[in-house]
This record gives C-alpha cells, sequence and structure tokens, in this order.
C-alpha cells in the first residue's frame, strides 16, 4: 500500500480485525505481522463479547460462558461496528441467534428473549423526558366524539408479541427462579411491556387493547376490550392522543400530548 490516507489505513485495519485480507504496512517486529495482529483482534473480540454479555444476561446464562462467547465471536466477526459507541452495538444480535441451527433448534424462544433485552438495555440508556397522559384533555371530549380519539403510545416503552412464554422465562432467569424455569409451558404466547427498568407480563386482553390502539381509533376497537382502558393507562402506556375530525369529506387531526 503506498502512501495510505487515514480512511484507507482505517478500512484495511477494520478488514484485518475481521480476518479479511488486507494490505496493511505492518514492520516485522518482536513476533510475525499476523501474530502482532491477532493481539489486536483478541482485544477487539473480548471487548464487543463483554458488551454483548452486559446487553443480554438472559441469554447468557441460558447458553452458558462457552457457548455465548462463541455466539459472541460469531457476532462481532460478521456483524460490523457501525457505531464506534459500543453500548449501540448488538442491537441485532436476535438474528445471529436465528441463524444458527442448533440454537435455534434447542432453545426457540432465546431470538425473542434477545429482543426483549436489546429493547430494556436501549430504553434504560435512552432515558426519554416522562410524558404524562393528558387526562383532563381526554376529560373534556364528548362521548359522541369519544369514537375518533386514537391513542399514543408513550416514547417509553416496547411491546414484544411472542409465540414463547419469553415472559415468564426472563422472569425466572433474573430472579434465580431455576425450579421455576423448568415449569415453565415455553410454547405458551405472551406479550410482554417494557419501561425504563422494569419488565411487565400483560394479560391477553390488555396486550390485545394496546396493540388495536396502535393502528386505529376506540370507535374501531371491539367494545369488549374498552372497559380496558383505565386499567391499562394506569401502567404508563400511552402518553397522549390525536381526535379526528370528519368535516366536509375531509379529516382533521388535534394532538393532544
Amino acid at each position: 500500500m503506498n502512501n495510505p490516507n487515514l480512511a484507507s489505513l482505517q478500512q484495511q485495519f477494520r478488514d484485518a480485525l475481521h480476518y479479511k485480507a488486507h494490505q496493511l504496512p505492518i514492520s516485522y517486529g518482536a513476533a510475525e505481522p499476523d501474530a502482532l495482529l491477532q493481539v489486536y483482534r483478541n482485544n477487539f473480540i473480548v471487548s464487543l463479547s463483554e458488551c454483548l454479555a452486559c446487553i443480554y444476561p438472559v441469554v447468557f446464562a441460558l447458553v452458558g460462558e462457552t457457548c455465548f462467547n462463541a455466539l459472541a465471536r460469531h457476532h462481532a466477526l460478521n456483524i460490523p461496528m457501525i457505531d464506534p459507541c459500543t453500548e449501540q452495538y448488538g442491537k441485532n444480535f436476535n438474528n445471529t441467534l436465528l441463524s444458527i441451527p442448533n440454537i435455534i433448534d434447542a432453545l426457540p424462544y432465546i431470538s425473542d428473549l434477545a429482543i426483549l433485552e436489546s429493547h430494556l438495555y436501549q430504553i434504560n440508556q435512552e432515558q426519554k423526558p416522562l410524558s404524562l397522559f393528558p387526562k383532563k384533555a381526554l376529560s373534556e371530549i364528548s362521548a359522541n366524539n369519544l369514537e375518533n380519539v386514537q391513542l399514543k403510545t408513550s416514547p417509553n416503552i416496547k411491546l414484544i408479541k411472542s409465540a414463547y412464554a419469553i415472559g415468564s422465562i426472563w422472569f425466572a432467569i433474573t430472579n434465580k427462579q431455576e425450579d421455576t424455569l423448568h415449569s415453565i409451558n415455553t410454547m405458551e404466547p405472551q406479550t410482554v411491556l417494557i419501561q425504563e427498568n422494569k419488565v411487565t407480563l400483560l394479560p391477553p386482553d390488555e396486550a390485545e387493547f394496546i396493540l388495536a390502539c396502535l393502528g386505529a381509533p376506540l370507535g374501531k376497537i371491539p367494545p369488549s376490550l374498552l372497559p380496558l382502558i383505565s386499567k391499562v393507562m394506569e401502567k404508563g402506556v400511552f402518553s397522549g392522543f390525536t381526535l379526528f375530525n370528519h368535516q366536509d369529506q375531509s379529516i382533521r387531526a388535534q394532538k393532544y400530548v
């Protein structure tokens, strides 16, 4: 490589860390060039593996240290860092888990658990300002107009609907309840609500109500679910609402946050 610029050197070094062909101008020293590079590779992989273990403690507990380190190494070598901040790394670890058949065959729910842990970690890192629901504004909406109200979920929550009992598994491992873990029906579908430092296992009807609110006003939601609105609001799921006024064949939206 003749007179490489900084950007080119950085790209070559990145390729070298990922065991790809490179043209780094490495001088011979106390060891062979590749042996010198291996020191950096090991530090690189260990650092990212520790980062992933911090984000995914339940996945770590499920597969054990040896298996997790192998998974983390596979992820680090195949999914390049985009953001230099390691706290942003690992968002797609669930896709790495999905790509390894023997892991998914043994633990089919592990990918959804990784999604849960990733969302929980990100919510705790972002720490968005708490948004209080405008209850007074909603109480002033006439009964005839409530059907045109669409509730807005808080930016401080995530909802995960899974075909597996990820909430029960997460609680059992987090609380070190090994006996409970072995008695869980892992094939039970569950929906979990993720908030800052908090995971809540939602009853099926409350989960159905929240999911229905994501894309429709109250008038389009099954009447049997509407009595749940107060109970769900107490959980801090909603931060505001939009009132749609149908006038002259047009729709005007007024937002309340």
